[in-house]
C-alpha cells in the first residue's frame, strides 16, 4: 500500500465525527442545553461533521449523567488515540523520505534511484495529504476536554432548568429525574 493510501485512510475522521454527532443528538433528546454540549459540538465540527442534524429527534436519550461522562471519556480517549496514529504516520514518512533523498544523493550507477524518486513523491503527497489533520484531533482533543467544565456550568445553572418548566428530583440525577436509590 502506498504512503498516500495509508494517509488518505488515518486523514479520515468520518467514524470519530459520527460519534460526535451521535453524542450532540442524544445530548439534545436528553434535554440539556446547548451550552452545556456546545463544547462537544466544537469538537464534532473540528473532526469535519457537522454536530447535530435535526433537533435530537431519533436519538435515544443518556440514561444517566453517569453514562453521558463515560461516553464523553470514551470519545476523547478515541480522539487522542487517532491523534496518535496520525502523528506516528507522519514520523514514518518523513523518516522514510529523508532515507530515500539520502540514498539519492549517494547512489551509484545500477541503483533504482527512478523507484526512489517515486517513493520520495509518494511521500511528498502523504504528508500533504495529513497536513492539518494533528491540529484538527488536537482542537478536538481540547474542546472535548473543556465539556466536563460546561456540563458542570449547566449543573450549576440549574435554576435555568426549573425556570423553563422542568422539575429537579430531590436526592437523585437531574439528567434522568431519577430518584437516588440507597447506598449499599
Amino acid at each position: 500500500m502506498s504512503w498516500t493510501s495509508q494517509a488518505e485512510m488515518v486523514a479520515d475522521t468520518t467514524e470519530l465525527g459520527g460519534a460526535g454527532r451521535e453524542m450532540c443528538g442524544r445530548c439534545r433528546a436528553t434535554g440539556l442545553q446547548p451550552n452545556a454540549y456546545a463544547p462537544l459540538a466544537g469538537a464534532t465540527a473540528a473532526l469535519g461533521t457537522w454536530p447535530l442534524t435535526g433537533g435530537g429527534d431519533g436519538y435515544a436519550p443518556f440514561a444517566s449523567d453517569r453514562d453521558l461522562v463515560e461516553e464523553l471519556l470514551d470519545f476523547g480517549i478515541a480522539i487522542l488515540g487517532h491523534y496518535d496514529r496520525v502523528v506516528a504516520l507522519v514520523q514514518t514518512i518523513a523518516m522514510r523520505r529523508a532515507e530515500l533523498l539520502a540514498w539519492i544523493a549517494s547512489a551509484t550507477r545500477g541503483d533504482p534511484v527512478k523507484e526512489w524518486r517515486a517513493e520520495v513523491t509518494d511521500c511528498a503527497a502523504a504528508l500533504e495529504v495529513l497536513t492539518g489533520v494533528p491540529g484538527r484531533l488536537r482542537a478536538a482533543a481540547r474542546r472535548v476536554a473543556a465539556a466536563p467544565a460546561a456540563l458542570g456550568d449547566t449543573y450549576a445553572e440549574v435554576y435555568r432548568l426549573v425556570t423553563g418548566g422542568r422539575v429537579l428530583p430531590h436526592n437523585g440525577r437531574w439528567l434522568t429525574g431519577e430518584a437516588a436509590g440507597r447506598a449499599t
